[in-house]
């Protein structure tokens, strides 16, 4: 849980009353919710492998899916592909280089304005260096 009262990105929790202090003798009951039930999800590398495959079995529980990759037009065939078999989707398609640190900030503007506020972030996609931690780039790998 965070200290608001929500649960962490990447806790996972079904449906359940949860008692939540007391008022002059009486107990609230609060439900919570899985962030991922009718929320927003980002996946990163979402073109291909694990990404494609986590939005594919996301897609019938988020109420928004973002999903960003380098190739947009793998990205528009997916977001196709979910809206056909979810109408009342929402997908976002964000093509972004994240090595890039200015299509990372102009793909999260428009995240903002499309999508609004990430309830849950699979940050999949494949950035980094090849090398031992203490000698790499670390352009690359932050």
């Amino acid at each position: 849980m965070t200290p608001e009262g929500g649960v962490a990105a990447g806790v996972h929790m079904r449906e359940r009353p949860v008692r939540k202090g007391s008022y002059l003798g009486r107990t609230a009951i609060v439900t919570v919710r899985p962030p991922v039930d009718g929320g927003t999800v980002l996946i990163t590398g979402a073109s291909s492998g694990i990404g494609r495959e986590f939005a594919a079995q996301l897609a019938a529980r988020t109420g928004t899916l973002v999903i960003a990759a380098r190739r947009a037009g793998l990205l528009e065939a997916l977001r196709a592909e979910l809206i056909a078999a979810h109408p009342r989707l929402r997908v976002v398609a964000l093509p972004v280089d994240l090595s890039d640190e200015r299509d990372v900030e102009r793909a999260v503007t428009a995240m903002r304005e499309q999508a609004g506020p990430v309830d849950v972030l699979i940050n999949n996609a494949g950035v980094g260096d090849q090398a031992l931690f203490d000698v790499a780039d670390w352009t690359r790998t932050r």
